[in-house]
């Protein structure tokens, strides 16, 4: 049983996040954002947080072109949009809230490869590019075939490139770091369950 005291200090709190990977910190400092007052504890079973915040090869992502047109015959046009939207909003507030330098950002773009199975994607990219131009104000998808041989990629599988404009790499170790920095500045609690 547990004293008055380790009840009162250990025991209450408003919010309580499972897992500190990207998602619940940024839960949790969204939260403490909106109720600064209130008393906000991040549980991690680990000493760090070692899921797919830090093991996603440190790709920006919105969405590549074969990724939209597969979720386009599940989804509304709508759908899809706002999807891109919110991975697009997400990378911005991350990159405002830490800044750039702190997770390691750089807007290199990306590049998909085109299967032979795949080349009829190529026919879709201008409408694609219409689809997301009011979220991207640039064109977010181009051929980049010149590029196949300098990246020294297989010409037997890769029938095509395609660079996205949009994404980026992230250094996942340096943000999430950055992270957990800022909950803590915050006021957040982060304890470990292991």
């Amino acid at each position: 049983m547990f004293s008055y005291w380790e009840q009162q200090s250990f025991s209450h709190y408003d919010h309580i996040i499972i897992g500190s990977g990207i998602v619940g910190l940024s839960v949790a400092i969204e939260l403490k954002q909106l109720y600064a007052k209130e008393t906000v504890l991040v549980l991690e079973r680990g000493l760090l947080p070692a899921g797919a915040s830090t093991r996603n090869a440190g790709f920006a992502c919105m969405g590549s072109p074969t990724e939209l047109l597969d979720d386009l015959q599940h989804m509304s046009e709508d759908e899809v949009l706002k999807i891109f939207e919110w991975r697009k909003k997400g990378l911005d507030r991350l990159r405002k809230r830490l800044g750039d330098d702190n997770i390691g950002y750089a807007a290199n773009g990306s590049y998909e490869l085109i299967s032979e199975n795949e080349l009829d994607a190529l026919d879709k990219l201008e409408y694609l590019n219409e689809l997301v131009k009011p979220l991207t104000q640039m064109p977010a998808y181009k051929l980049a075939n010149e590029k196949i041989k300098d990246f020294g990629l297989s010409t037997s599988y890769t029938k095509a490139l395609i660079q996205n404009t949009c994404e980026g790499e992230i250094h996942t170790g340096k943000m999430m770091k950055a992270l957990i920095d800022y909950a803590l500045k915050l006021g957040i609690e982060i304890k470990t369950v292991a």
